[in-house]
Order: C-alpha cells, then sequence, then structure tokens
C-alpha cells in the first residue's frame, strides 16, 4: 500500500473496531459496505486486520449475512442437494443468494486484484489460520443475502482456536455420507486399480484435493479433505453438529427417499431462516423434473470388502455401513 492508503487503512481500522467494540454493528457494518465498494485493497487489509473481531461469538450480530454449507467426502455426492437448494431458493425466496464451490470463489475473488501478497497456493496451513478472514471477504464483498458454498473438506479446530467454519457466519451445514463400498466402486471404475482406490479413500500418500477447475488458475486453493474416516468422523461429531446446525444425510436415504430427504432438507433450513418456508409442490416439482440417477455399482471381491472393513473407522455407529 502507498502511504494514502495505509493513513486511510489505519483510519478505517480504528474507526470500525471501535463500532464493534462498542456493539454498534450497524455503523461497523455500513463502513465495511462502503470501503468495499471504494477502495477493494484497503477493504482486503482491513477485513484481515479486524478477522479475530469478526470471528467473536460475542459480535455474531455483526453478521447479518449467513452461510449454508453442502459437504460430502467426494463433491459429486452433493450435487443433487446442491441443485436442489438452487431451484428451492429460486422459486420461494424473495432476496438473492450466491451459490458456489468455496475455494473456487475465493480463488475468483483473489484473481480479480492479484491477491495482494496471499500465497498462490494456499494449503493446509493457510486455511487453517485464514478461514474466517477468507470466508468474511465473500461475504461482504457480494451484495447477496445468502450463500451457498460447497466444499469437500474436513472440519477442524486448531490448538489456536481457528476452525475450518465458524457459527458466527454459518446458518446450518448439510453432510451427505456415502458408502464406502460405493465411493471404492466409483474410484475403481474411474482409476481402474485396486491400491489407488484405495489410496483415494484412505490418502495413505497424505495429498491435498485440488479440483481440475484450479489447475490452470493464478490462485490454487488445495481442500483439506483428508482420508473417508477423519472426513466423516469430523463432520458427524455431536459437538459440531450441535454448534454448527449440522444435518446428516445419508446417501443411500436421499437415492432411496428422495422427496421426503429433500423435504427434511427444507425444514432443517426453516428452523434457522424463517425467511424460507416449505413448498411442497416445489420439492414435487424438482423431484419429478431430476430423476435421481443410480450409479452402477462393480462387483467388490471378498478380500477388497475386509479390507475396507478393517480399515473403515466411524466412531458414530449410526454411519458404519459395513
Amino acid at each position: 500500500m502507498n502511504l494514502i492508503k495505509k493513513i486511510k487503512f489505519n483510519y478505517l481500522k480504528k474507526l470500525i473496531t471501535e463500532y464493534i467494540e462498542n456493539k454498534n454493528f450497524e455503523k461497523a457494518s455500513e463502513e465495511i459496505y462502503n470501503l468495499k465498494n471504494s477502495d477493494p485493497v484497503v477493504y482486503y487489509f482491513v477485513i484481515k486486520s479486524i478477522d479475530d473481531y469478526l470471528n467473536d461469538m460475542s459480535n455474531i450480530n455483526l453478521h447479518k449475512k449467513k452461510i449454508i454449507w453442502t459437504i460430502s467426502f467426494d463433491l459429486d455426492d452433493q450435487k443433487y442437494i446442491n441443485n436442489f437448494l438452487k431451484f428451492y431458493l429460486t422459486e420461494n425466496y424473495k432476496k438473492l443468494f450466491h451459490a458456489d464451490n468455496f475455494v473456487e470463489s475465493l480463488s475468483q475473488y483473489l484473481s480479480s486484484f492479484n491477491g495482494h501478497g496471499a500465497p498462490t497456493e494456499i494449503k493446509f496451513n493457510e486455511i487453517v489460520q485464514n478461514a474466517g478472514f477468507f470466508q468474511n471477504l465473500l461475504l461482504f464483498n457480494r451484495s447477496e443475502d445468502l450463500f451457498i458454498f460447497d466444499t469437500c473438506a474436513a472440519f477442524f479446530e486448531s490448538k489456536s482456536k481457528h476452525y475450518y467454519i465458524y457459527p458466527n457466519t454459518t446458518l446450518c451445514y448439510f453432510y451427505i455420507v456415502r458408502d464406502i463400498k460405493d465411493l471404492f466402486s466409483r474410484y475403481k471404475k474411474k482409476l481402474q486399480t485396486t491400491e489407488e482406490s484405495y489410496n483415494e479413500l484412505f490418502n495413505y500418500t497424505e495429498k491435498l484435493y485440488l479440483s481440475d477447475t484450479l489447475k490452470d488458475q493464478p490462485f490454487k486453493i488445495y481442500e483439506n479433505k483428508t482420508n473417508y474416516n477423519t472426513n466423516i468422523n469430523s463432520w458427524t461429531d455431536l459437538n459440531v453438529i450441535s454448534s454448527y446446525k449440522g444435518k446428516i444425510i445419508p446417501y443411500d436415504q436421499l437415492a432411496n427417499n428422495t422427496e421426503e430427504v429433500l423435504v427434511d432438507t427444507v425444514q432443517h433450513l426453516i428452523q434457522y431462516y424463517p425467511d424460507i418456508k416449505v413448498n411442497y409442490q416445489t420439492i414435487k416439482d424438482y423431484v419429478d423434473k431430476n430423476k435421481f440417477t443410480k450409479m452402477a455399482k462393480i462387483e467388490i471381491s471378498k478380500s477388497e470388502e475386509k479390507f475396507l472393513s478393517r480399515n473403515l473407522n466411524i466412531q458414530n455407529s449410526n454411519y458404519k455401513y459395513l
């Protein structure tokens, strides 16, 4: 930043901080929104500098905008729910909403102003320190009232009390759980080898996930999906479900009782967002127009099934499939 921008930064950081400390959230939000329109560079650094204030639970009323998270170990397993939520809100929500993959949305935002010093490869350590900052950047930067972000990353809580998502900005989340045998069948069909399929599930090489759409982008943001066990355990943890208003959706139930599961999805949503009502006709219309496509399974040998069973470590017995 040049000298003029530094002076502006110091002034606005102090002003917004004082508003937040005095619980004058309307004025704090007003200054942030004005800043993001007038000076995106200073906006970026102000949001970064007040990150602790924005993520402080005592300042929860600062956030008028909220995120609905859709999550699954394999991103393909949440596509039906994602498309349903977008369809449903388009038909039944009078305000604006934005739907996108979280890291892709963040990558596009950083690319719009060359990142201002952000690393071009954002990996786990950067996400641990800055997940809340990144989410606040997107929330304050856009005009919509409601966001649907999808991810395949595991939930985390660091020793320094950083989290992947925050109660302040999270409306609720939906976690879609797919049977490990189904995923193994998918990966074996795609990768053609048993060993690579095991690694895709259990991540023996400890790789981070980078979506194909980001591989050629200037800002590559990796998602820490870890492995099948850790991913499921992190989101089905009872404390996480309670704190972040989670709903667990077994994929088999979604496939076999689609309309019923979608009704439950909307009912879960309206517990925390009264601006949305249950419209059974909209749900029926979506199911009629979007028949659930079930994957053709390939046969799993007894040795493969035993291997999966030995390596399956789901702490919540409700989600043991084998």
